[in-house]
């Protein structure tokens, strides 16, 4: 039977998923109300569960081997199986994971486990990745295409452009070895076979084409498919022992590649070491690279003779997803593939300014034109190949972008006669490039500020201290102690500006709860009346209902009063500002700040009818210390700051700005599904403050720090006031004091040290050593302590720098007065 108590029996009958615990031996025991719900099995008696019965019959041995490895090392079990589904009468994958429980000796004394149902989500996990598998393959498909194309009209050699079929093909399936076999004459000619046996592909090298000559000699017999699932069972290949030994393959799917008067003109053969039946997916890729190969030949045997020549090159343009082109040097005529009209929305065929070369110029961008036109005259008389990009009017107005790759046709005498190429729509490409760079720039200067935070911080510690203190000991109303204060302010100033620049990077110190928004919007509105001023007036639209978000309100506070100050610089004399809320559910959301997102938000919308922002400067708007007003009229992060506290809110931002049309700022944040109309107050995890008296005499302090002046600093002010102190460079040297000084009654540690043991560890070793002892954390780098706000969960103390020595003070006095 389960040595579980009433009230674990009671929580396990609770759980939805199977709960089960097992013997040091690993005999299960128990297990709870769901495995019988689901299985239909029951126990065959107390303490007896046959759980091996409802598992599928192929997972059984590998669960058994898994288990028993888990039992003989005493380390947690961990894997996934098949268990048979009571209502649906199938086999369903489960997750099943046991952690053992030993006694103080060490020693297993239960197994612990639980089985959840994972087939949904594996199943689901397991289509996106053929969907991925899929496009992959298009795409490598899509690449082929457009290499061939440019390897025929440079007229490459036939065995160069079909090795680069095979090669192409040999990477994009998993485990094939691909074969393409010339017909000539009656009889298989080696066309591109780079991964099978070179003894192989010679002696088969002049077979002649036949019934029951393999598989390829028979496909091209039979002018129709032959596939051979395994090689040694095949009457196909019973007569060629030698050949079957020197090929080491299972399976040969052979397809003929047919001209347009179905001639064989090869075959196109893929072969597997192990036996293999194709799948549709590979049908559907035989018959492609079919077409492809069948293009190949054809275009190069038959390219000396002009009239097959153009028929096979307009072939090849209508398959493709580009545009293909040719302009004809004595003619100045243009020819465009059917993409042009798909693509673009112009038709060749009812264009005539398409038809000469000359005017379809006016499609071009006119900044873009000359540098077009000059690339590929230079190109045509050289008589190489070039790459221009440029944009090109759609027939809607707008402009794509798109790559150009043109090919220089010679004559027989040399001389250039025509100029093939291929236009492909890159709008979409470009889109992304942007939408990369600009993520990466804000991510490199989030990382760059972080990373200057700690060390600065550290720096404005000491400033904050010594100032302070010569602040509070010099005499007062003397110039010195006006110096010192000045100092200070400055030093307070500074620690403002590190932690805006920590709110843009994502690593500020938030205290999040359920606010509903609308009733602060309400609160704030006497506030950004006053903000606008006098000659603006405000209009607040509140539609979300409900409308909770799980934020830092004060924050938001922050947020709005500063769109409400940029959007009163915008307006100038006069204008009027819009405050609305809405709630919004999107399945799939692209936005202008690049970020997809899906959910319902609580979306707040400030509108102003202001000048609005210039294309390239709204790309800026969000980034540290950009700002288009004057010298001295703003420091350029009040938009980085509401842009940060938003993607740390789980949230984004969209803007919708035109020059002369006024700016729209959208701020989204995921909707707080578990509250109502009526959030709870905020709960603080920190205890009450109290200030007791406290007798500073008594108390040792273990201070570990690695910045040489803080530490110096710290031990100068922690002895006046009172303490013992004790310090360590780093996380290793502070557990040592620790252990040799018992009397320690408080560790002060910086959270980021060098050595592998930072302050968290440092204070968890600590209390292992001595549980009395009270902690404070401090760090220069608020990510550290992003999630605690006065105590952690731990009941450790928090002191961000940097700080005041009163500050210091009160959280020391703080600490020492709450049970550890």
């Amino acid at each position: 039977m389960s040595s579980l108590t009433d009230s674990q029996l009671a929580m396990a009958e609770a759980l939805p998923s199977m709960i089960w615990t097992a013997t040091p031996e690993g005999v299960v025991d128990y297990v709870n109300h769901v495995f019988e719900d689901y299985t239909g099995e029951t126990a065959d008696q107390p303490g007896q569960i046959d759980w091996l019965s409802v598992v599928h019959p192929d997972d059984k041995a590998p669960t058994l081997a898994i288990w028993a490895k888990c039992i003989e090392s005493s380390t947690p079990y961990r894997t996934e199986f098949r268990i048979i589904h009571k209502a649906s009468h199938a086999y369903r994958w489960h997750y099943v994971a046991a952690s053992p429980h030993f006694n103080e000796s060490g020693k297993v004394v239960r197994w612990y486990g639980i089985t959840t149902d994972i087939h949904d989500s594996k199943l689901a996990h397991k289509a996106v990745e053929q969907a991925h598998q899929e496009l992959r393959r298009l795409l490598a498909l899509q690449e082929l295409e457009t290499r061939l194309l440019e390897q025929i009209s440079a007229e490459h050699g036939l065995h160069d452009i079909l090795d680069e079929i095979t090669h192409t093909v040999d990477q994009i399936i998993p485990d094939v070895c691909s074969s393409i076999l010339l017909v000539e004459n009656g009889h298989l000619r080696h066309g591109s076979a780079p991964s099978l046996p070179k003894k192989y592909n010679e002696m088969i090298d002049g077979f002649p084409v036949g019934e029951g000559v393999g598989s390829c000699g028979t496909a091209a017999a039979r002018g129709r498919p032959v596939i051979v699932s395994d090689i040694l069972a095949d009457a196909l290949w019973n007569q060629y022992p030698d050949i079957t030994r020197a090929l080491g393959m299972r399976a040969c799917w052979s397809t003929p590649v047919l001209n347009t008067d179905n001639k064989v003109l090869a075959t196109f053969g893929m072969y597997y070491a192990r036996p293999m039946t194709p799948s549709p997916e590979d049908l559907a890729l035989i018959e492609r690279i079919c077409q492809f190969v069948r293009i190949v030949i054809e275009r190069t045997r038959y390219r000396e003779q002009a009239h097959a020549h153009e028929a096979r090159f307009r072939a090849i343009a209508q398959a493709s997803g580009d545009i293909i082109w040719e302009y004809n040097l004595n003619t100045s005529s243009m020819w465009y593939s059917e993409g042009m009209q798909h693509v673009f929305g112009h038709d060749p065929a009812h264009d005539a300014e398409l038809g000469k070369a000359l005017l379809a110029t006016k499609y071009i961008h006119e900044d873009d034109r000359d540098a077009a036109l000059t690339a590929l005259e230079s190109a045509t008389q050289k008589g190489e190949p070039c790459e221009i990009e440029y944009r090109w009017l759609r027939a809607n107005g707008q402009y794509a972008h798109v790559v150009n790759r043109t090919v220089v046709i010679p004559g027989k005498n040399g001389n250039p006669t025509r100029v093939v190429g291929s236009i492909a729509d890159i709008t979409e490409k470009k889109l992304l490039e942007e939408q990369l760079r600009h993520s990466q720039r804000l991510e490199a200067v989030g990382q760059l500020t972080s990373g200057i935070a700690h060390d600065f911080n550290n720096l404005l510690t000491i400033v904050l201290a010594n100032a302070g203190q010569l602040a509070d000991e010099l005499p007062s109303g003397s110039q010195q102690q006006f110096l010192a204060a000045m100092m200070k302010t400055a030093a307070t100033k500074g620690a403002g500006l590190i932690r805006n620049l920590m709110a843009f990077s994502r690593q500020q110190e938030l205290h999040a709860r359920p606010v509903h928004v609308n009733s602060l919007i309400i609160d704030m509105r006497d506030l950004i009346k006053h903000t606008l001023g006098t000659h603006f007036s405000l209009h607040v639209h509140l539609q979300a209902n409900p409308c909770i978000a799980f934020i830092d309100p004060s924050q938001l506070e922050s947020a709005l009063l500063n769109l409400t100050a940029n959007a009163r610089d915008a307006m100038n004399d006069a204008g009027a500002l819009t405050i609305r809320t809405a709630n919004v559910r999107f399945d799939s959301l692209k936005t202008s700040t690049k970020s997809n997102n899906k959910g319902t938000f609580v979306m707040v919308e400030v509108s102003d009818t202001g000048s609005g922002i210039d294309t390239q400067i709204k790309e800026r708007i969000f980034d540290p210390f950009f700002t288009t007003k004057e010298v001295g009229k703003g420091s350029g992060l009040g938009l980085s700051m509401v842009y940060g506290f938003v993607k740390q809110s789980h949230g984004f931002v969209d803007i919708d700005s035109r020059l002369g049309h006024g700016t729209t700022l959208r701020l989204y944040f995921p909707l707080y599904e578990n509250g109502t109309d009526n959030p709870p107050p905020n709960e603080s995890r920190s205890t009450p403050d109290s200030t007791p008296t406290m007798i500073a005499e008594t108390t040792t302090i273990l201070l570990v720090e690695d910045e040489p002046m803080v530490r110096q600093m710290l031990v100068q002010q922690l002895t006046r006031m009172g303490y013992t102190v004790i310090t360590a460079n780093d996380g290793e040297e502070g557990l040592h004091e620790l252990k040799e000084h018992p009397e320690i009654g408080l560790l002060f540690t910086d959270m980021m040290m060098p050595g592998g043991l930072d302050g968290y560890e440092l204070a968890k070793l600590a209390q292992q050593h001595n549980p009395a002892i009270r902690v404070v954390l401090s760090s220069g780098y608020s990510g550290k302590l992003a999630d605690a706000h006065k105590r952690t969960s731990e009941g450790y103390w928090v002191l961000p720098k940097p700080y005041l020595r009163a500050e210091l003070s009160a959280v020391l006095k703080n600490a020492l007065s709450q049970p550890a």
